[in-house]
């Protein structure tokens, strides 16, 4: 597996115990996510590299993905069934993956994503996958369906400043149209100086 794909392993963790506390529910329709209130909102700025409104207080996991890459990924989770979760990655691409097209390392990862969900929800089917942009840095938005939460995971994965960043919402009644996760997205905001 190649390092922009690993680097998509961290939300897929999370998304792994989300799922294994819905694993065992029995089928039922699946219920709206409920619009969480402005104020429970509350401003993640890491510096020198992004910022974003978070519904809580974040926590945060540092994973190595191998070749001296890592992510840091922050979440929060502010019901049983969902999560919402922006990261990056830290550290050198190897010098065959940094000569690689942005276009290339943000399909990968998208492509890492969907396998990794595959892995823990088999019945996981990629819904859409279409170009986004944030300013000048291209990206990619990925929406799949996780049967098992009963909802989707809509990921933004952008290609800034040779550095990867991923913010996703996930969980039972997620939609890419959900109010939640159009705050989450409109909130983030690459902060770092091209070095």
């Amino acid at each position: 597996m190649t390092i922009a794909k690993r680097g998509t392993a961290t939300s897929v963790l999370f998304l792994g115990v989300l799922l294994g506390a819905t694993a065992q529910e029995p089928k039922k329709e699946a219920p709206k996510a409920e619009v969480i209130p402005a104020e429970k909102w509350k401003e993640l700025r890491v510096e020198n590299r992004f910022k974003a409104m978070l519904p809580g207080d974040a926590k945060e996991q540092k994973q190595a993905v191998g070749s001296g890459v890592s992510m840091r990924m922050f979440m929060v989770s502010p019901e049983p069934n969902s999560a919402y979760v922006v990261g990056f990655s830290e550290g050198e691409l190897p010098p065959e993956r940094a000569k690689l097209s942005a276009e290339k390392l943000l399909n990968d990862a998208c492509d890492g994503s969907a396998t990794m969900l595959k892995r823990i929800d088999p019945e996981c089917k990629e819904l859409s996958r279409k170009d986004v942009k944030l300013g000048e840095f291209p990206g990619k938005e990925l929406v799949i369906d996780v049967p098992k939460a009963k909802g989707r995971s809509v990921s933004r994965v952008y290609h800034v400043n040779g550095r990867m960043y991923i913010v996703t919402a996930v969980g039972t009644g997620v939609t890419e149209s959900h109010a939640n996760v159009k705050k989450l997205f409109e909130s983030f905001a690459p902060i770092e100086k091209a070095e």
